[in-house]
């Protein structure tokens, strides 16, 4: 058994491609908990890969198993707006704004 802090997550994930038209494909990532306590066993929620927007809580997807995490995403998410599932990014500070180090 792998051994981490109070508090602390170790996560495997998977990538699985939702191809909703020819036009729109959302990527869905799947967590699961190796180490550590979390709400499930296995989360499924949207992902943009390489960007750091995080999809909103109630678009995530939970189970017992890979398959019922999967399927509890994709009916959260079948019918919305891409540009709705994902909080909006943080607005970048111009340098003078950040402070002196």
């Amino acid at each position: 058994m792998i051994q981490i802090g109070d508090k602390q997550l170790l996560l495997k994930t998977i990538d699985y491609k939702f191809i909703r038209s020819e036009e729109d494909t959302i990527t869905i990532r799947l967590y699961e908990v190796m180490a550590g306590e979390g709400s499930a066993k296995f989360i499924a929620g949207p992902a943009v890969p390489m960007e750091t927007r995080l999809a909103k809580e109630e678009y995530h997807g939970r189970g017992a198993t890979p398959e019922e995490a999967l399927q509890d995403c994709i009916d959260k998410i079948k019918d919305v707006d891409r540009d709705a599932m994902f909080a909006k990014p943080q607005p970048m500070l111009p340098p003078s704004s950040v402070g002196r180090f």
